[in-house]
């Protein structure tokens, strides 16, 4: 939630830039049901084979995510 406030408040379009790519890292490892790679979570530990693919995922839907994470979090 905090990275996409940063997107929308960003002052500079490097700046901007820099959160878009924050945003779309962390939305994808938070849909990720697993630990793969750099992206360790807790709740999901172990590496799932069933997951090791190619995943796509779009601005509007990185929006989405952490605007339910948030809501989750509250």
């Amino acid at each position: 939630h905090e990275i996409a406030a940063l997107v929308r408040d960003a002052r500079s379009a490097a700046t901007r830039d820099m959160a878009v790519a924050a945003l779309l890292i962390a939305a994808a490892a938070f849909r990720r049901r697993e630990s793969r790679g750099g992206h360790f979570r807790s709740d999901f530990p172990q590496p799932d084979p069933n997951q090791a693919q190619r995943s796509f995922l779009t601005l509007s839907e990185a929006f989405t995510i952490a605007v339910r994470a948030n809501a989750k979090a509250a």
